[in-house]
């Protein structure tokens, strides 16, 4: 059995929720270009060698860094000014279309540096065939921060498009920054239990089975992240208990460890297997981006690397009633817990429970693959 550990307290109960718009898809359908468009417009990303990452992997591993890549962020600046192609819709609804294609990609994101949409306005992003569809993204989805990650779509080709209603001369500001080239998967279209991965280990259990019964308000609070990394993190509680939406999770999970940048990621709620080891579960309740608030560690300074590994995010809208957010409570007891409970996405899969009947250990220096964690900054669980 693998060894893990677990650097916060137990999650306690302190429920709450506040109704503001957070999906990050709007629904609907892209329009089809229809006859007279011109041709569309494809962009090759750069090559990326797959095994060339694949054993940049496995030399972190080696190194005690901690990594969940899946992805490889590519730079660009791509957008309807200077790239892709116009034409008019038959209704009088202007379409703009670019095509990306990444050749080998398991799956391809995108990251928009600047988002912001007019009224009316929407874009989608979407496979050739249309049957992997992210959007509509609308006025709606636009932040203080002017830029949106999405999720990804499978294979190595996808579509951008943006929607004009005739009676609207300006659409706004878009441009896509990055384009992420998946090498590892991302998406599996198996039905059977996981569909999606069904990589974790056997000692974590999904959480709608027995083993999580006591636990089904708490789960609520957990959120499985994707952006170049897969990774957990939990919707967590503040002293003054008013709702502001903060996710706890690693730093390792937020800064990429080749160069120290912040990763942008989408969150996903209740992602979870129906019922006891059932099918693959729902994975549209998503928000798109957070705000970093606080994190002790850092890959930009080698000397703070691994010391410390949180973040505290901030996420850029707060959860709707609609996801049944929960908000975990915790302490700062210096007291090993008992027994201890752990709610994860374990490699991505659907919502699990991992469950230790022994007291957590502490007063370790170091834990043996990450040998610079700070004295005291976490527990350790044997089994």
């Amino acid at each position: 059995m693998r060894r893990v550990f677990i650097y916060m307290a137990l999650f306690m109960a302190g429920s709450m929720s506040t109704a503001m718009h957070a999906q990050l898809s709007r629904g609907g359908l892209p329009l089809e270009p229809g006859a007279g468009m011109d041709e569309l417009v494809w962009i090759q990303i750069e090559n990326v060698r797959d095994d060339m990452l694949l054993l940049e992997d496995e030399w972190a591993a080696m190194s005690g860094k901690k990594n969940n890549r899946i992805a490889k962020e590519l730079p660009c600046l791509l957008g309807p000014e200077d790239s892709g192609s116009w034409h008019t819709h038959a209704n009088g609804t202007r379409i703009w279309q670019l095509g990306i294609q990444g050749d080998g990609a398991r799956a391809l994101g995108l990251v928009f540096d600047r988002f912001y949409l007019e009224p009316g306005v929407k874009l989608y992003v979407f496979d050739p065939a249309r049957v992997q569809i992210l959007g509509a993204y609308t006025s709606l989805n636009n932040k203080a921060s002017r830029m949106l990650p999405v999720s990804y779509i499978q294979g190595g080709e996808l579509l951008v498009q943006i929607e004009v209603p005739a009676d609207r001369v300006d659409y706004g500001d878009i441009r896509i920054g990055a384009v992420r080239h998946a090498y590892r998967p991302v998406f599996d279209t198996r039905s059977e239990k996981d569909g999606s991965f069904g990589l974790s280990g056997s000692c974590n259990i999904d959480i709608n089975c027995p083993e999580g019964d006591d636990w089904q308000h708490t789960k609520r609070a957990v959120v499985r992240m994707l952006s170049t990394e897969n990774c957990t993190g939990v919707l967590i509680n503040n002293t003054f208990e008013d709702g502001k939406a903060y996710v706890l999770t690693a730093a390792h999970c937020m800064f990429n460890w080749q160069n120290g940048t912040y990763n942008h990621s989408v969150f996903y709620f209740n992602y979870e297997s129906p019922y006891c080891e059932g099918p693959d579960g729902i994975d549209y309740h998503s928000i798109s981006g957070a705000r970093l608030v606080a994190t002790g560690d850092t890959s930009e300074n080698e000397t703070d690397a691994d010391s410390l590994d949180f973040a505290l995010l901030e996420l850029s809208i707060a959860p709707p009633d609609s996801l049944t957010p929960h908000f975990a409570g915790w302490n700062h007891s210096s007291t090993p817990p008992s027994s201890s409970s752990t709610i994860h996405h374990p490699r991505a899969d659907v919502m699990k429970i991992s469950q230790d009947h022994d007291a957590a250990l502490t007063n370790y220096h170091t834990y043996p693959y990450f040998r610079d964690l700070k004295y005291g900054s976490f527990w350790r669980i044997g089994n």
